[in-house]
């Protein structure tokens, strides 16, 4: 009998989060390519970033931050690719299933970016 993988549930490489980045607080990455992938939490297919800084994983972008990210860079995900995106160390809850309450990146709302750009240069 075989066991299904981690990328047959649909996972892929690991989800990057706070404590991939030493649990900073802020964090920003270059989209390299965005791919959309179906969830195994939610109905439909989700944008998934691969992020210069953190090959070996990947982002898998909720509602919030595909809101975010659509008024910042626009609906077409090909013109994201490139663009330097901030991500914040936000506490979410989430179901059992989903690995239970924790500390998850998100993408800030696009009003936000251009401080905390500035902020990640200093």
């Amino acid at each position: 009998m075989a066991k299904i993988t981690q990328d047959q549930k649909g996972g892929g490489r690991p989800q990057l989060k706070p404590k991939d980045c030493g649990g900073a607080d802020l964090v920003v990455v270059t989209i390299t390519a965005v791919e959309m992938k179906g969830s195994q939490f939610r109905k439909g297919e989700q944008p998934v970033l691969t992020v210069k800084e953190f090959p070996e994983h990947e982002y898998r972008c909720g509602k919030r931050s595909v809101d975010a990210l659509t008024a910042k860079l626009g609906d077409e995900t090909d013109d994201w690719v490139g663009e330097r995106v901030p991500l914040v160390k936000r506490f979410e809850q989430m179901a059992k299933n989903q690995g239970g309450d924790g500390y998850v990146y998100q993408v800030p709302a696009a009003d936000e970016w251009n401080a905390l750009l500035k902020k990640a240069r200093k």
